[in-house]
């Protein structure tokens, strides 16, 4: 069987309790799950067994397995001469190489970056439980209002001061 990468990650059900699932990025839906990482790998395993086998049966083709790009960690970057010459100034200030202060700058915006992602998505569920809220509390305002019979006795009510 050919090399394939498996991946394994862990999840919590309902009532707290771990479980994992392992699955190839190469082979989209060929998964498997298990109480413990050894049971979701063999399952996972199994399954890639018998869909590969189905496959050359069919005569269909087989994915080729999926390898993570090999990063050597340098970086040809071109960049303007007047920002070039403030980098090193400021390198040269923070008694840091022109290099560790790229990285740094770098490290910085990407986490600043996930930062705003993480704040997004909290804001987007603070916005959801806020309009829950006043849903609810414009329904029991309702709820109140009709069961005090005003809703129905022909009563006005001035909004935005009209008086009539």
């Amino acid at each position: 069987m050919n090399n394939y990468e498996i991946r394994v990650t862990p999840h919590l059900d309902s009532e707290g309790n771990t479980y994992w699932t392992a699955f190839y990025p190469a082979v989209d839906g060929c998964v498997g799950g298990g109480a413990t990482v050894e049971e979701a790998i063999t399952e996972a395993s199994e399954n890639l067994k018998i869909f590969l086998a189905y496959l050359k049966k069919e005569k269909r083709e087989v994915p080729k397995p999926y390898s993570e790009p090999q990063y050597s960690g340098k970086i040809a970057l071109r960049i303007p001469k007047s920002t070039h010459r403030k980098v090193v100034m400021l390198a040269n200030e923070e008694q840091v190489s022109v290099n560790t202060l790229l990285i740094s700058a770098i490290e910085r915006y990407l986490g600043n970056k996930e930062f705003d992602s993480q704040l997004d998505k909290k804001i987007e569920e603070l916005s959801d439980w806020t309009n829950k809220y006043l849903r609810i509390q414009l329904l029991n305002s309702y709820s109140n209002f009709s069961s005090q019979g005003w809703a129905n006795s022909g009563t006005k009510i001035a909004i935005g001061g009209d008086n009539e």
